[in-house]
């Protein structure tokens, strides 16, 4: 009796384990955000969010979008500090420097 076709199949068995196993194992370290991953990931991301920022502040002077461009704060990093202000706030900020498209927020009401 020939026995070579059982053989692959178990050993195609434990290697489809091992792989879920492994794969198991990436999802915990990614999932659960470890102290020494997540050192390494801000070595990667930086320090600042402005560049963001900027560009999200572009997209809703380009669309029109008064209430999120005049309205709604957000935080944001440069420089070593955390500021706390609106696109329109931050276009006239210096930190900016001219780069934010201009929204008219004249008319804007955001409920203050």
């Amino acid at each position: 009796m020939d026995k070579r076709g059982l053989e692959i199949a178990v050993s195609t068995i434990i290697l489809i384990i091992l792989g879920i196993l492994i794969l198991i194992a990436l999802l915990f370290l990614f999932g659960s955000q470890t102290n020494w991953f997540s050192d390494i990931l801000k070595i990667f991301q930086g320090k600042s969010n402005l560049d963001s920022i900027v560009a999200s502040c572009n997209v809703f002077a380009g669309n029109e979008q008064f209430f999120n461009y005049c309205c709604e704060k957000r935080e944001i990093k440069a420089g070593g500090k955390d500021f706390n202000m609106t696109c329109s706030e931050l276009k006239s900020n210096e930190i900016a420097s001219g780069k934010i498209n201009e929204l008219k927020c004249d008319d804007v009401d955001c409920g203050e």
